[in-house]
């Protein structure tokens, strides 16, 4: 069996890999996405704060602690839809996430 779960902070991930988590998802709203179109429309569905990993640093910090775990990390990008000017954003956004490591999308 294949055990995924959420992460929203970096204090989390040692808790979850020692309980058994063998990926870690999790959500991360660029500034360039806040800026214009606030958490409100939907990057994730993760439409509150408190549930997104914090900065692009503590991601990166993330994805490196479950790497060296040996474990995935995936980044939740899952609006029910996007309009074209979301689009652009979208596809530099999916890009730097790549670059930075993540696993899955």
């Amino acid at each position: 069996m294949k055990v995924i779960s959420p992460i929203d902070a970096q204090e989390e991930v040692e808790a979850l890999l020692e309980a058994g988590a063998d990926e870690l998802y999790g959500g991360f709203v660029p500034p360039a996405w806040q800026e214009r179109f606030s958490l409100l429309t939907s990057l994730n569905q993760r439409t509150f704060d408190t549930a997104q990993i914090s900065s692009k640093e503590e991601l990166k910090s993330i994805i490196a602690a479950i790497h060296s775990s040996g474990k995935l990390f995936s980044l939740t990008l899952n609006s029910p839809f996007y309009s074209d000017s979301q689009l652009p954003i979208i596809i530099d956004y999916i890009a730097d996430m790549v670059d930075i490591g993540v696993d899955g999308i």
